[in-house]
């Protein structure tokens, strides 16, 4: 009966005996070489860890800042709203922005021409200090020349802590539309009806 290659590989190696140092050689590399795989396993897992750790904060600071700066502008655009809604009187009538600018000397910041409203299609007909979302602000009214309707332009200096905004937004709240974007340094919001 003809054996098997399992069976012949027995037969052969099975005459074959270690001497007691060669089997604590073996025995001694085989524990360095544990040791060795469970330093790395230990490390590697140490890192994972720490990786981990790094992208969820990572990842919890966007999604904080994103919403904490959501529900500022948020807040702020109803607010805005409802101040120009409310159409107070102003506390000075000027259609020099230098003179609303001089009258309104307690803010922090001077009041710019804004860009997106030119002098020859919008006139200015005064202004009076507000508050939004607790801060100091400026509320100037503008009447639009081509249509004849009145807006409230809002000037608030730009929060240190509403970081990485810019661009405009168009917002409708409350029956106000309430156009938003930052200008050199400044958040500005141009309301008026929808």
């Amino acid at each position: 009966m003809t054996k098997t290659l399992k069976e012949n590989i027995k037969d052969y190696y099975g005459g074959y005996n270690l001497s007691t140092r060669q089997l604590r050689q073996m025995q001694n590399i085989q524990t360095r070489l544990r040791a060795s795989y469970y330093r790395r396993l230990k490390y590697r897992g140490a890192w994972a860890t720490v990786a981990s750790v790094a992208i969820l904060l990572v990842f919890l600071f966007i999604f904080f800042n994103t919403t904490s700066r959501r529900a500022y502008f948020t807040e702020l655009i109803t607010e805005i709203a409802n101040n120009h809604n409310k159409n107070l009187d102003v506390e000075i009538k000027s259609n020099s922005l230098e003179d609303v600018g001089r009258y309104l000397s307690r803010l922090d910041f001077p009041l710019i021409d804004s860009a997106l409203l030119p002098r020859d299609a919008w006139e200015l007909i005064g202004g009076r200090y507000c508050s939004l979302n607790g801060q100091f602000a400026a509320q100037l009214k503008f009447q639009n020349k081509m249509n004849r309707k009145i807006y409230t332009l809002f000037q608030l200096e730009k929060p240190i802590d509403i970081t990485g905004v810019s661009g405009f937004s168009e917002n409708f709240v409350n029956g106000v539309k309430v156009n938003l974007w930052i200008e050199r340094g400044l958040v500005i919001a141009l309301a008026g009806e929808s």
